[in-house]
């Protein structure tokens, strides 16, 4: 959390933000936070979904991991579900905050329910029609996205070019709708 690059991706709230870079640069951390950041000012009284879009149920939910240990911690965990190459779903505050992974292999999963935010991990490994399906889940609350991947893959990761395209025009023309960081 003390690094400048750090700080500098965490802090902006933009509605849609794209977030790249290299192996642990802390992408993951980020948007943790940026979902622990909104549960954190939620009215007492509102109820509240988030999502976290995986290329499969097999990628390891890191991010899941940093919200169930932060909210175990701070005693607003009720329930937390890790099953094997399944949907991970921690429940806070009695269920009134639901917090859950889809996987992109699934796309009817992610034309459901209406989000307060979503994370997209690793979205250089999912198709851009994602990006869009969970644009979709987020109008009716007028929720946020954030979306970040490895910039570069020597493990052979399938990829799609439309994450780097992204992050570029996000970077090149940000503004309080939509900013990337890298």
């Amino acid at each position: 959390l003390s690094s400048p690059y750090f700080r500098a991706a965490l802090l902006p709230r933009p509605r849609s933000k794209g977030i790249g870079g290299g192996w642990r640069a802390g992408k993951s951390m980020i948007m943790a936070c940026d979902v622990q950041l909104d549960v954190s000012v939620l009215p007492p009284d509102r109820e509240a979904r988030y999502w976290g879009i995986m290329p499969s149920y097999k990628t390891p939910p890191k991010e899941m991991e940093y919200l169930a240990a932060w909210n175990k911690q701070t005693g607003l965990l009720t329930k937390a579900s890790f099953p094997d190459e399944k949907a991970v779903r921690l429940e806070l505050l009695g269920g009134r905050i639901i917090i859950e992974t889809r996987t992109a292999q699934d796309p009817e999963g992610i034309a459901s329910d209406a989000c307060d935010g979503i994370f997209m991990s690793e979205a250089g490994q999912m198709p851009e029609s994602v990006f869009v399906q969970a644009q979709g889940r987020l109008m009716d609350r007028r929720g946020w996205l954030d979306f970040g991947g490895t910039l570069e893959d020597a493990e052979g990761h399938p990829r799609w070019i439309w994450l780097e395209r992204k992050l570029q025009e996000y970077m090149d023309t940000p503004d309080e709708e939509h900013q990337a960081f890298s």
